[in-house]
């Protein structure tokens, strides 16, 4: 497997993770048990004895929702899986009836959890990639008025929420589209191809499970494959799979960018 540095787990990586909760819906939380004190007050008596209803997402965040109309929420950010085990590296863990064990296992702490009102789920970002209601006419609205570098601008997730460094490259990609053009140079028909292609790498993403660089796991622990599908991302220095160029990597908005200086344009 290529080797990546970490990252945070994007749409395609949490969607799998919600995915894999739904099954416990109907069970109801026995205990909670906050193992690091960096994860702060949870009101923990008011999920005790509550019972999941389903599991839900918007962008990177997803929660458990409950039948107080609370949800516990999620943001694994850089290092953080949730999994159906009772790990002894856990930072908090949950006993669920039936269902057994769920553990947050985050080496470097990042991750945040939280009680908060469904009605404010998510209410802090901008339209999810997969929303039925974003349009690529809204998107531009949205993104096509700045000046920042295109990719700076699907990787805001005040903008669009969900994208994130692999997923920005690969669409960028896929839509013959340079990571450093202006927004504002977008045309009407730029912004179609591109909300298409990051869906289509969406799409592509959880067919293989996700991608696993490093932390990320599936809530059964198991890793995905998406990585060894990429056609820009980590491939810096090799031939572009559309036109043979040699892609190149660069820094958009402080992240790495992998793309072909040939093709997209």
């Amino acid at each position: 497997m290529r080797l990546y540095h970490r990252r945070v787990p994007e749409l395609a990586e949490v969607e799998i993770v919600r995915r894999g909760l739904e099954a416990m819906a109907g069970a109801r939380i026995e205990r909670v048990e906050v193992l690091d004190p960096l994860l702060g007050d949870l009101a923990v008596s008011e999920i005790e004895g509550r019972r999941v209803e389903g599991a839900i997402r918007h962008g990177k965040l997803f929660g458990l929702e409950l039948d107080s109309g609370k949800v516990l929420a999620f943001h694994l950010r850089l290092t953080g899986s949730l999994l159906r085990e009772r790990s002894p590296r856990a930072r908090l863990r949950l006993e669920l009836a039936p269902g057994g064990p769920l553990s947050l296992v985050d080496p470097r702490r990042f991750a945040t959890v939280r009680l908060e009102d469904r009605a404010g789920f998510g209410s802090g970002s901008g339209p999810d990639l997969l929303d039925e209601g974003l349009t690529a006419d809204l998107l531009a609205v949205r993104g096509g008025r700045s000046k920042r570098a295109v990719k700076a601008v699907i990787l805001d997730q005040q903008v669009l929420a969900g994208v994130g460094n692999y997923m920005a490259d690969e669409a960028l990609w896929d839509a013959s589209l340079s990571p450093m053009r202006p927004a504002t140079s977008l045309s009407q028909a730029d912004w179609r191809l591109l909300l298409s292609s990051a869906r289509s790498v969406a799409a592509q993403a959880l067919a293989r499970g996700g991608a696993s660089f490093s932390d990320y796991r599936r809530v059964d622990g198991s890793l995905g494959e998406m990585q060894e599908a990429f056609n820009c991302y980590g491939h810096a220095g090799e031939p572009c799979r559309r036109c043979g160029s040699t892609l190149a990597k660069t820094v958009v908005s402080g992240r790495g960018t992998t793309y072909c200086p040939s093709c997209q344009i």
